[in-house]
């Protein structure tokens, strides 16, 4: 799996998880809401818009993979953009890093599933 660096500036965009009760149901954007209170980030830092910067992943890390396989991304570049109906996706930078992280977490997945659907 390949992700951009820490410091790309994608990372900057803000991935909330919100208490429904103490957000208003009149959503800015899926990276912003309006809340009754103070938002914070995971090291108590208000957020006040849709970016941080810099951003932060020392608590909780969201990693949005541009696809599981080369054959994947292809498959996905030849469909029209869900925002705009272009053709195309933005290509790994040659800089991006290869990040195994998420698979240490398999062997639990497969067992809680495995446990699940007996």
């Amino acid at each position: 799996m390949i992700r951009a660096h820490d410091d790309d500036p994608i990372n900057r965009h803000v991935k909330s998880i919100v208490r429904p009760r103490r957000t208003s149901t009149l959503v800015e954007n899926p990276h912003h809401f309006r809340h009754y209170g103070l938002a914070v980030g995971e090291n108590g830092d208000p957020v006040t818009s849709a970016f941080r910067s810099p951003s932060t992943c020392e608590l909780l890390r969201i990693n949005h993979y541009h696809s599981r396989s080369v054959r994947e991304l292809k498959r996905k570049q030849a469909r029209p953009h869900a925002s705009d109906g272009r053709l195309g996706r933005r290509e790994p930078a040659p800089d991006d890093l290869r990040d195994e992280t998420a698979l240490s977490l398999v062997p639990a997945v497969k067992a809680t599933l495995a446990a699940r659907y007996r």
